[in-house]
C-alpha cells in the first residue's frame, strides 16, 4: 500500500559576504538616536564614509559630541560618541488643593497628582512629559 518515494533535499546556504570586501556592514545601534533615513535600506559601506544619526522623537541632540561614525580602514566603524538628552519639560505645573510626585521631569516622565487631606479628587491623576512639555492637568481637589 505505501510506495517508498525517493526525497531530495537541497540545503540553500546564504554567505553573508560582499561583492566588495572593503566596505563596512550596518552602522552600529545607539541608544535614543537612528541612522537619518537618507540612506534607506542600504547595508554596506565604503571605507572613509561617514553615517548621521538623528535624535529620536522627544531627545535633542548635545552639540558637543559627534553625531555621525566613519567606516575605518580595519573595515569596523568608528565608536558612536553621539548624546542625545531627553527633553526637559521643567517643573510640573503646581495645582489648587492638591500636590504632585514624579518619576522626573524629562521627556517620558510622569507626574501624579494628589488631593491634600480633606479634599476628594475628580479626574485624571497623571501628567505626562511630551515633546510638547507637560499633558494639561485634568484633576480637580475639591
Amino acid at each position: 500500500m505505501w510506495r517508498k518515494i525517493p526525497l531530495m533535499v537541497a540545503v540553500f546556504v546564504a554567505a553573508c559576504t560582499s561583492d566588495n570586501p572593503e566596505q563596512c556592514n550596518n552602522p552600529p545601534t545607539v541608544t535614543s538616536a537612528d541612522v537619518k533615513n537618507e540612506y534607506g535600506i542600504q547595508q554596506e559601506f565604503t571605507v572613509g564614509r561617514h553615517i548621521h544619526y538623528e535624535c529620536l522623537l522627544g531627545y535633542t541632540w548635545n552639540n558637543s559630541t559627534p553625531n555621525f561614525v566613519v567606516c575605518q580602514a580595519n573595515l569596523t566603524w568608528s565608536e558612536p560618541l553621539i548624546s542625545c538628552i531627553p527633553k526637559d519639560c521643567g517643573e510640573p505645573k503646581d495645582m489648587q488643593n492638591g500636590y504632585y510626585t514624579t518619576t522626573g521631569k524629562t521627556y517620558g516622565k510622569v507626574a501624579t497628582y494628589h488631593c491634600n487631606k480633606g479634599y476628594h479628587q475628580f479626574g485624571k491623576s497623571d501628567a505626562l512629559c511630551t515633546v510638547a512639555g507637560w499633558d494639561k492637568i485634568m484633576l480637580f481637589c475639591q
